[in-house]
This record gives structure tokens, sequence and C-alpha cells, in this order.
């Protein structure tokens, strides 16, 4: 009996042994499951997270956008997170045209685009409204340090409840205005001669006829913050080069790329990136940078009311102001010109070669000069159309 007793504990023993060992190396899931995936926590992981679970579409102006230009977009976006982003395009200047827009339908509580990319001159009005929304900036540092700095580097202008512009935005572009012109046109020592040339050359007889300008005075409106301008100068200007027979196109820059390409125009003037996109595709065409360019100093913003998903909007807006902003540089999109990020725009060095930094971009820097910007376009408009009229010139 005592042995049949010591038996049954051995037995009992190694069955407890045994069990505890099968605990210890439990088998693995089963084929295709997988644990749960445990929270992190990170702002930029739950970012990710919504974004992935929405319908991955944005909303976004992009006129003038070549195909390969948005294509490399959501290429970069697909590859960086594993899952697509479906841009749509909604019309309209991307800056003068999509932030009225967004304005006129946040009036009626409604979206119109889910990014909103402008000016300085046409972004304070949506400030001023209230039609801007603060970004998840804690979740965008985690992803794109260099956003703090994008971020800093926007104008403090106030805004509603003690915040400013840059509670909203991002620094987005520089793409100045510069001189394009068409290669079989212009004779090889006229377009060397277009290296820092002074506006005022475009008046004179080696340039009439064959000038194009954009019909809304694009670039012109800020050259009265340029040294030695004024508005009494722009008046003169402006009215001057209608005088010497300007051709005025509407359509903004892509516009005037096309006039100058099709030959309406010898010369023209235009941003930086949609002449560089256009001679991606061919066109022929030269680019020069003038004494000093404007620039409407771009900034990207989220609206208070967007179309598409919120998050979707959130991590595309940050996205592609920055990684998507570096994967379109070599194709013709949109540079900046910050030290911190001179390895990203190639052609920045072109323009510092050619004396044409960021100190010599002209754009408003406070909201006084803003406030300008709209009196100086219509000034302008109406200079250049009266120089047309009379083909007089006018020294006052």
């Amino acid at each position: 009996m005592a042995r049949r007793q010591i038996l049954v504990g051995l037995l009992t023993l190694l069955a407890t042994i045994l069990t505890s060992c099968g605990t210890a190396a439990s088998p693995s899931p089963a084929s295709g499951s997988r644990p749960p995936a445990a929270a992190s926590g990170r702002a930029a992981d739950d970012l990710i997270a919504r974004a992935r679970a929405s319908d991955h579409v944005v909303r976004r102006g992009m006129d003038g956008d070549a195909p390969e230009i948005i294509q490399a977009r959501e290429a970069a976006f697909e590859k960086r997170f594993g899952f697509p982003v479906r841009l749509e395009n909604e019309p309209g200047h991307i800056q003068r045209d999509l932030p009225l827009k967004v304005s006129k339908a946040a009036e009626a509580g409604r979206g119109a685009v889910d990014v909103v990319l402008s000016g300085l001159p046409n972004a304070r009005p949506l400030l001023t409204a209230g039609y801007l929304r603060t970004p998840p900036w804690e979740a965008i540092y985690e992803l794109w340090p260099i956003a703090r700095t994008l971020r800093e580097r926007v104008p403090a202008w106030p805004g509603p409840d003690g915040t400013t512009l840059a509670d909203y935005c991002m620094a987005r572009s520089h793409s100045p205005w510069i001189l394009v012109y068409n290669t079989r046109n212009v004779k090889p020592d006229e377009a060397k001669s277009l290296t820092r040339l002074r506006w005022d050359d475009l008046t004179t007889s080696a340039w009439t006829d064959r000038v194009v300008w954009d019909a809304g005075a694009l670039a012109l409106y800020v050259f009265p913050f340029a040294p030695g301008w004024d508005e009494q100068r722009l008046r003169v200007y402006a009215h001057s080069l209608g005088a010497n027979g300007v051709r005025l196109i509407p359509g903004g820059s892509p516009g005037v790329v096309q006039a100058v390409s099709q030959g309406e125009g010898d010369i023209g003037v235009t941003t930086l990136n949609v002449v560089r996109a256009s001679l991606k595709v061919g066109a022929p065409l030269g680019f020069a940078f003038p004494e000093f360019a404007g620039t409407a100093f771009g900034v990207t913003c989220l609206p208070k009311y967007g179309v598409n998903d919120t998050s979707m909007a959130d991590l595309y807006w940050a996205f592609g102001n920055i990684d998507g902003m570096y994967a379109t540089a070599d194709l013709g999109g949109e540079i900046r010109l910050y030290p911190e990020e001179a390895d990203r725009f190639a052609i920045g060095a072109l323009m510092r070669e050619a004396g044409l930094g960021l100190d010599q971009l002209v754009f408003t820097k406070t909201p006084e000069e803003n406030e300008l910007t709209g009196r100086y376009r219509q000034l302008a408009i109406d200079a250049l159309k009266e120089g047309l009229r009379t083909r007089t010139r006018i020294t006052q």
C-alpha cells in the first residue's frame, strides 16, 4: 500500500512538471493570426492609425502641377506609410482663387479643400475670419522634426483668441517670380543679358511687343516693398509696360509659360517651379533670375472645414509640405531656401550662384504691408491696361 502511494505521488509530481513546461513553451498562434499590437501611446502612431482607417482621399489645389509631380507625391506617401493617398484636385489658382473658395464655403459651414496652399496675402483673411484649424503639432513633430522650424518661420501675425498665423501654418515655398524666355526667339546674347536684369529694362525698345505678363498683375503687387520702389514707381512701371506693348495673359504662371512656349511672346514672368516643370517635358524655354524677385511667400494650413477625413488630411498636410516637397524638387516642384534644407533643393544653389538668395526675395513682412497688396494689385492692373490703351509713356 505504501509503495502504491509513493508511486501515485511520483506520477502526480511528474504530471505537474510536464504541465509547467508546457505553459512556458506555449504553441505559436494559428496560421494567419497575429497577437494584438500593444498601443504605443505616441501621437504619431495614433494619427497614422486613424489615417490608415480612412478612405485615403485628400482634396487640394493642383492646377498647374504636372501629372508626374502628382504621381511622385502619391508614390512617396505610400512608400513612407504603407498605404496610399488619393489626391483630388480642386480647380483654380492655388494662391489666388482657392483661399477665396475656402472662405466662401466656410461662411456656409462647408469645406472646399482639405489642405490650404496660399501666399501670405490670401492666408491672412482666412486667419482673421477664424477659418483655419490647429494642426496636431505633437504628432507632426514626432514624424518630422523640421516641421518645428517651418512653423517658426511663419510670421506671427495675430489671429483670433490670442493665436497667430504660426499656430496654424507652416512655411511652404519661396518659389520666386522670375524671367522665362523662348529659346527660339530670344538670341543668345539677349539671353545672357537677362541674368540680374533690371526690371525697368523690360520697358525699353529692345522688348517692345515681346513681353508677356499675367493679367492679374502677378508679382507686381509686391514690387513696392523692394528697395527703391514705392506705390508711385509701381504705377509708372506698370503703365510703361503697357505702353511698350505688354501682352496680358490669364491663368497665372501656367498661362504665362504656355504663352511664351507657343511664341505669343518672347519673355514673361512666372514662378520658378512652373517653368522648371515645363522644361522637364521639353518646352523651348530658358529662365533667368532678375535683379530681385517677388514671391507670395507660400504657406500651407489646414482649413476649419474640410471635405474628407480629418486625420488623413492632417497626415498628408505635413507630408506634402516636407517629404512631398523633397520628392518633387527635381521634377519642377516648389522650393524653399532655408539653410537647413539646402541639400534638398538643388536649384537653390543655382539661385545663390546668380546672386539671388533668400535676402533678395521681396514679400509682405507685416500685416500692415499685407493690407496694401489688394490696392497695389488693382493699381497695377489699371496701369497696365491704361498703358496699353494709350501706348504713351508717363513719368509720374
